[in-house]
């Protein structure tokens, strides 16, 4: 009964649907209306209870922050945790990732106009505290189709299209996360050519999933298969992905994401 109300309570809420173990995918099959001028940033950062649970669990989830402590995290099933969060004063969002070994953390940035939502940085984990700043990166905005009626254009090397996208997943109880997905790709060259990266950025969630593609890349041992079933395809092969999808629950003392000192202190978008 409990699975039963809260994939009917997401649905409701948030635009998506939790299958429970030994269930089907769920979703009521409805069509997602195309992005609003007004919820541009609920695709960039996951929810949580005000008792720090998964959002499933109650009926009034918000936005995690990054002094939030987490009483559960993503996983990708390997060697990588993310969490998607909204900066403390609301003015950019962020998704960090970290390894178990050896500690190290990074992450991206994202800031919002009103109608394009873009990376402004990133950082490689292993040089803590190097930023890479961007100027031009537009990750989606608020024109881009439905992915059945094909690209919209995001900048000049960068598209974007919106899908309801079904992730496998693990942990409290679920098998599969069936989320309203904005799926955005950015390429080396202009023309969508050259080497890319494409990522899913999931309604609730944040960024689900993220996947390199490159010609001369050999595929990284151990990956998942696909991010999940309803995005366009891709026809080559990828290098890297990250399908960020288990839930894992932590014990304390509980880590927030200002503890891991990313994005560095005094940081301005």
């Amino acid at each position: 009964m409990t699975r039963v109300w809260a994939a009917s309570w997401l649905a409701a809420a948030l635009g998506l649907t939790l299958a429970g173990c030994g269930g089907g995918a769920g979703g009521s099959g409805e069509t997602p209306a195309p992005p609003t001028l007004s919820d541009l940033t609920i695709y960039l950062a996951q929810l949580r209870c005000s008792d720090g649970g998964l959002p499933m669990t109650c009926a009034d989830p918000v936005p995690q922050k990054a002094s939030d402590p987490m009483s559960w995290r993503r996983w990708d099933g390997q060697d990588q945790y993310e969490d998607s969060v909204v900066s403390n004063d609301g003015t950019y969002w962020i998704t960090t990732w970290t390894y178990a070994a050896p500690p190290s953390a990074g992450g991206e940035v994202y800031v919002s106009d009103g109608t394009t939502v873009s990376i402004v940085a990133t950082q490689d984990e292993g040089k803590p505290g190097v930023l890479q700043r961007f100027t031009n990166w537009g990750l989606y905005n608020n024109t881009i189709p439905l992915c059945g009626n094909g690209w919209g254009a995001v900048g000049s090397r960068g598209r974007a299209c919106r899908a309801t996208v079904t992730y496998p997943a693990s942990g409290g109880g679920f098998t599969e996360i069936v989320a309203d997905t904005i799926i955005s790709e950015h390429y080396s060259k202009t023309g969508y050519t050259g080497n890319m990266e494409r990522f899913f950025m999931a309604k609730g969630f944040g960024r689900n999933c993220w996947e390199a593609y490159s010609d001369t890349g050999v595929p990284r041992s151990g990956m998942p298969s696909t991010c999940g079933t309803g995005a366009p395809a891709v026809e080559r092969e990828a290098v890297d992905r990250r399908r960020i999808t288990n839930f894992l629950a932590m014990t304390p003392p509980l880590k927030r994401v200002v503890d891991f000192g990313w994005p560095p202190e005094g940081f301005v978008p």
